[in-house]
């Protein structure tokens, strides 16, 4: 998510005053993405294809854009999850989510 923000494969996802203030430090696009490839998920895509993952995403989201969300859950090969809310408004769907978490980790 973070090295497809980076690379611009996320659109979006970045808020312009991001670039701003990175670039004011002087901190130029491969600083930025060496600083982020250890907490970036993608990094470790590869390493949860054999894992059932579980990922709850809400369609308007600006924390975590769609596309980013969508990418990683292909990458990882998740069972994907979408609610039409953003990342904060996701406490509205708290009793479905929870339904599919336990769901999930009981085996169901």
């Amino acid at each position: 998510m973070w090295r497809g923000m980076v690379r611009g494969r996320c659109e979006g996802g970045w808020r312009v005053g991001g670039w701003a203030r990175c670039a004011a430090e002087g901190i130029t696009i491969d600083v930025l993405r060496k600083r982020l490839e250890s907490i970036e998920p993608l990094t470790f895509a590869d390493r949860m294809q054999d894992t059932e993952v579980l990922m709850i995403n809400g369609l308007t989201d600006k924390i975590v854009p769609a596309q980013c969300a969508s990418r990683l859950a292909e990458a990882t090969g998740a069972h994907s999850h979408w609610y039409a809310t953003d990342h904060y408004g996701m406490v509205k769907y708290i009793l479905p989510i929870l339904d599919k978490i336990t769901g999930h980790f009981s085996g169901e």
